[in-house]
């Protein structure tokens, strides 16, 4: 079966974290490749195209200095776990839920982003305004659940 970019994701991350989380996405279809080195990410993205990879914050610039494409921070799902046994451990309990759905949202054809075009800045504030006032008016255009 030939699978589309829209189904590889790339995951920079040490062994053992990136064994669970490819073994999840493939799990409901994802085509899934590890990388656990620098060398080992350079080979991975000039031999096939991902939609996205997955890594943690000090690995992003990384992973976009060589090839510009959406980058989804693991660390953003881990959160402070409220039934912790004692707050000075700092338990903190990963929202698999909310990962999965912004790896299906930056995978689904028509949702995914474009890839980011390298050596270009963000756009101006005037192009973040008018992103943002079409954001808010998307959210007031949709009914109100009661």
């Amino acid at each position: 079966m030939d699978y589309l970019a829209e189904n590889r994701v790339l995951i920079f991350l040490p062994k053992a974290a990136a064994t669970v989380i490819a073994a999840r996405l493939n799990e409901i279809g994802y085509v899934t490749s590890i990388a656990c080195s620098v060398r080992d990410l350079q080979k991975a993205l000039a031999a096939t195209d991902y939609s996205l990879a997955i890594t943690t914050r000090p690995d992003i610039d990384t992973v976009r200095d060589i090839e510009p494409l959406p980058v989804i921070n693991l660390e953003i799902f881990f959160h402070p776990d409220a039934q912790g046994a004692s707050p000075d451990f700092g338990t903190k309990q990963f929202d698999s839920k909310a990962f999965l759905e912004r790896v299906k949202a930056l995978t689904e054809p028509g949702r995914a982003r474009e890839k980011p075009v390298a050596g270009v800045k963000a756009g101006s504030a005037t192009g973040r305004s008018r992103w943002f006032w079409r954001l808010f008016q998307l959210s007031h255009s949709a009914p109100l659940s009661s």
